[in-house]
């Protein structure tokens, strides 16, 4: 076990070292949910005050949503970094150091989670600018869901790379099932606008229990189920992923 915390330490240092290198990326990846925040937002503030609109005002309805679609973006496409390291031989040289397949990948996800949590943190500093008014605990938990869905995302990313080997089926595949996501988990708009139909395939989409659980948090709604559940589905997918991947990942190095 010390063994992989040393090699996992010294694997996010270099990936972290990677990303800081180029940190106009973790920028960009603010510039479209900082726009989202200041254009959209305040056209919230009317529907805030229909009895369907969730309780809590119209940024507290709508920071969460956009910190969860910045994480299915931000995670969802990390996959492609590990097909450049595929195809320029990098993962083929780590292959014959005595480095753990699982500090491997651990050292990526930590690197991807750390970059997404600034972006959130940031994001978040620009809505309490505009108004945005979180429970403090709350705020902190949901750090914490957030981290757990990103965790999630990233490794399922990793997964599809390791199985395509190709960028351009890679993203493609990213956007056949982001957006469909995105638009059954009540991002934009709060599910309870939508008809019943819609609401109802939204019960399935583990993403719309995130939204729900994120919203739920930053108000200090502790007892809402959405939070529990939103926790309890991304650890067993989160888990499921990572042996997964781990295992691809050894096969890919082998």
């Amino acid at each position: 076990m010390k063994k992989v915390m040393t090699e996992t330490r010294l694997m996010f240092a270099w990936n972290l070292r990677i990303t800081l290198r180029s940190p106009i990326w973790v920028i960009i990846g603010l510039i479209q949910p900082v726009l989202y925040l200041l254009l959209f937002a305040p056209l919230l503030d009317n529907l805030s005050n229909s009895g369907s609109f969730p309780k809590g005002g119209a940024l507290n309805v709508f920071t969460p949503g956009l910190l969860i679609m910045m994480g299915i973006f931000s995670g969802a496409f990390v996959g492609i970094y590990l097909i450049e390291s595929l195809h320029n031989g990098v993962l083929e040289r780590l292959r014959v150091t005595p480095v753990s397949r699982t500090a491997l990948l651990l050292g990526m996800l930590l690197r991807d989670m750390l970059v997404y949590m600034v972006q959130c943190a940031i994001l978040v500093g620009a809505g309490l600018l505009m108004g945005l008014d979180p429970d403090p605990v709350g705020l902190l938990v949901m750090f914490v869901l957030l981290g757990l869905v990103s965790l999630t995302i990233a490794t399922v990313s990793y997964g599809l790379a390791l199985a395509l080997r190709d960028q351009d089926a890679l993203v493609q595949m990213i956007q056949f099932f982001a957006v469909p996501l995105q638009l059954l988990s009540g991002i934009l708009l709060p599910m309870t606008l939508a008809p019943r139909l819609l609401r109802n395939i939204s019960d399935a989409n583990p993403f719309s229990h995130a939204v729900e659980a994120a919203r739920a948090l930053i108000i200090g709604d502790f007892a809402d189920y959405n939070v529990w559940l939103a926790f309890v589905l991304f650890a067993a997918l989160a888990l499921l992923a990572f042996n997964w991947v781990t295992g691809s990942l050894k096969r890919a190095a082998a």
